[in-house]
């Protein structure tokens, strides 16, 4: 059975250019990514929409914090032309990063801003390495 959550996996069809850029989905997707009830957090981006009942920040697929999925998010949205959305993306995200001072595969951040590490991520992940490089030379180049 479908559920109507919105989820980051949303932004892989921005990422692939499945949606239009001015489609009334991408809008919409591009709106959810950068609000609070839902998946933008101060580290990154939630996978699971917080104002979800089924949300929980420190479960593996309903809430935690991807690196690499936050990476394709900012992808997607340097690809649409959305500059300023992307940079907040990026910066969200390395600085969870570094306030973990570790590459872990996903990590919490609670309804109150709190970021934590999840007790089934792997550290290190290669794939948040890879993420965490790729957001680090983009920053490099827009400064």
């Amino acid at each position: 059975e479908q559920m109507p959550v919105i989820t980051i996996e949303q932004a892989l069809m921005l990422f692939c250019g499945v949606l239009r850029n001015n489609g009334g989905q991408a809008i919409r997707i591009r709106s959810a990514l950068l609000r609070e009830e839902h998946l933008w957090t101060d580290f990154g981006l939630r996978s699971w929409s917080a104002s979800d009942p089924f949300f929980d920040a420190e479960s593996y697929h309903r809430g935690s914090s991807w690196p690499w999925l936050t990476w394709v998010a900012y992808e997607a949205m340097k690809r649409s032309g959305y500059d300023r959305i992307a940079a907040s993306i990026r910066d969200a995200a390395l600085r969870g990063l570094i306030l973990l001072a570790s590459h872990e595969e996903l990590f919490s951040v609670t309804e109150e801003g709190n970021i934590g590490r999840v007790r089934k991520s792997a550290a290190p992940q290669l794939w948040t390495v890879g993420a965490a490089l790729a957001f680090c030379e983009d920053a490099i180049r827009a400064a």
